[in-house]
């Protein structure tokens, strides 16, 4: 899948949209701690912007879902 392109998450199987939501809830997970971490050594995290794509994309996953 490119980066940036948006998907239709209405034709995507049940299995595939639960690995989708897994990887992303990683991907959450991995970012809270970078950042969580930095902030405790009063380092600046690189890129913050990653942050709130990955919750944007937790919400559209979340939204899909629930309309099925």
């Amino acid at each position: 899948v490119e980066v940036g392109r948006p998907l239709n998450l209405r034709l995507k199987s049940c299995d595939d949209l639960h690995k989708l939501w897994y990887v992303l809830l990683k991907e959450k997970n991995m970012l809270m701690t970078l950042c969580q971490m930095l902030h405790a050594q009063n380092l600046r995290f690189s890129n913050p912007e990653r942050v709130p794509k990955v919750w944007s994309h937790l919400g559209c996953l979340f939204c899909s879902n629930s309309v099925q």
